[in-house]
């Protein structure tokens, strides 16, 4: 069995937080596999009881693509611009309602 390799988590964290995306900190730190890269994340998100979010490689800031929502007083569920900026929805738009017990599927209607 080979020994185990180590890395240095000092490096990872600054590589991360001075926004290298995962393809750059592989290629600086001689990772392999992205096995060990997620790993590595891991082992940094406990240690430092801290989330990092990394850059995909267009240099923009991976933004999660599930937002939460609440429910207002008057039963209006309200989805702001920044929900949908990366939407194809606009202003004016309809769209039929499904709802089921734990879900409500909205689908654009086509005019």
């Amino acid at each position: 069995m080979s020994p185990r390799m180590q890395y240095d988590l000092d490096l990872f964290r600054n590589l991360v937080k001075n926004g290298h995306t995962k393809k750059e900190v592989m290629a600086k730190m001689s990772i392999k596999y992205i096995a060990t890269f997620n790993s590595l994340m891991l082992q940094l998100i406990e240690h430092d009881k801290k989330y990092y979010a990394l850059k995909d490689s267009s240099n923009k800031v991976a933004v999660p693509k599930v937002r939460k929502v609440t429910v207002g007083k008057n039963n209006n569920i309200v989805l702001s611009a920044k929900t949908l900026e990366n939407s194809a929805f606009k202003a004016g738009d309809s769209f039929v309602v499904k709802d089921t017990k734990n879900k409500i599927i909205l689908t654009l209607i086509n005019d």
